[in-house]
């Protein structure tokens, strides 16, 4: 028998006069997201990943072998470490998600905020706020530490005064995070998982483009452009026109909203339908 913990059913999303609004749910997800003892764990292993492995390739990747790596992608070495740190945020966003349903929490929340769907979003937008800044500061630090590098060593650098860099070095990593964690936590609601949302995430991520080999050219110059993380080299500037993971800038964050519309539609369903638990 299926109960709803302060929620006798899905017409009390239209809640009581008295119900606290988006700046009062906004408010009460930030200080919890705060007060969960792995939120900072995560975040400076995000860090530490991201930023990490680019000190590493300056510390012990001499000069030339930094050089190579530039020359054969333009954005490599700024975005070498850039998919760990990504994949460490996933499960930032999910278990800020799941740890409502694992702990128990989602009893008082749910009281305290009974339009369910307020708490969501709030959480959301945490997620992919806090994404879109902190991206972009771990890709400043990275354009400093490998540009940097390369100037000292007598290799020629990116172009940092090209106006087309800055879009890159801005969005990359800052929407890959703030996306693929929205994602992440949304998964969450239907998993009540943060290590299964992190997984199907990446499935997401990775399915569309291994299937690319064995469904032909068609398939491979239509789908994996809409996967997450093309979308998110789109947005970027990151993918090239005429490359298969390229979209133009409208079709890329339309695509972006459809898997974020989608994807809260059935946590919606699930969130609103299903126990608080």
């Amino acid at each position: 028998m299926t109960t709803h913990a302060a929620e006798p059913s899905a017409g009390t999303e239209r809640g009581p006069a008295s119900s606290p609004g988006y700046a009062a749910a906004l408010s009460a997800e930030w200080h919890k997201f705060w007060a969960l003892p792995v939120t900072r764990t995560v975040l400076l292993a995000t860090v530490g990943i991201t930023v990490g492995i680019n000190i590493l390739a300056v510390l012990f990747g001499a000069g030339s072998n930094l050089a190579e790596v530039q020359r054969k992608g333009e954005y490599d070495a700024i975005f070498f470490g850039a998919l760990f740190g990504v994949w460490a945020f996933i499960y930032l966003g999910a278990n800020f998600v799941a740890s409502e349903f694992r702990t128990g929490m989602a009893d008082y929340t749910f009281v305290a905020t009974p339009r369910r769907s307020r708490v969501l979003i709030s959480k959301i937008l945490i997620v992919g706020g806090l994404g879109l800044v902190l991206g972009a500061l771990i890709s400043l630090v990275d354009v400093a530490l490998t540009q940097g590098a390369l100037a000292i060593t007598g290799y020629p650098t990116l172009r940092l005064n090209d106006p087309t860099l800055l879009r890159p070095v801005l969005l990359y990593i800052g929407v890959g995070m703030g996306l693929q964690g929205i994602l992440g936590g949304l998964l969450a609601v239907l998993v009540r998982n943060a290590f299964g949302a992190v997984a199907l995430t990446i499935l997401l991520n990775l399915l569309p483009v291994v299937f690319a080999k064995f469904f032909g050219e068609a398939y491979t110059r239509t789908v994996p452009r809409w996967t997450p993380g093309a979308i998110v080299e789109s947005v970027s500037g990151v993918a090239k026109p005429g490359s298969d993971g390229y979209l133009p800038i409208s079709l890329a964050v339309l695509g972006a909203a459809i898997w974020i519309g989608v994807l809260l539609a059935l946590a919606l369903i699930r969130l609103l339908r299903g126990d608080a638990r």
